[in-house]
């Protein structure tokens, strides 16, 4: 059986209406608009287990909202966009990608 390629690139934005936020990027077969992804973090799976929530089986997140942020050709582009927004983030503290994120060193 043949492997089906990653079609669609994206860079999203996960908001807890804390206002916390993350932004991520991701490569998948699936439409962003319906793709059920909530992020791979570190700190951001901290914060999903401090607000009760500890495996994609339970769903959305509680109080988070997901938002397709930019799409891409390529995964090298949409890297390179998330890394750019998330340096841009830096100043922000409720930025959840800005404490302790390998993004920041790139």
């Amino acid at each position: 059986m043949r492997k089906r390629r990653k079609n669609f690139h994206y860079v999203y934005l996960l908001v807890h209406e804390s206002g916390l936020y993350y932004l991520g990027k991701r490569s998948s077969v699936c439409v962003p608009a319906w793709d059920h992804y909530w992020g791979s973090g570190k700190l951001l799976w901290e914060v999903y287990r401090m607000f009760g929530y500890h495996d994609l089986k339970q769903g959305k997140p509680k109080g988070w909202e997901k938002h397709i942020v930019a799409v891409f050709d390529s995964e090298r582009e949409c890297s390179k966009y998330e890394t750019e927004v998330i340096r841009a983030e830096r100043p922000n503290e409720l930025c959840l990608n800005c404490n302790g994120s390998g993004k920041l060193t790139r």
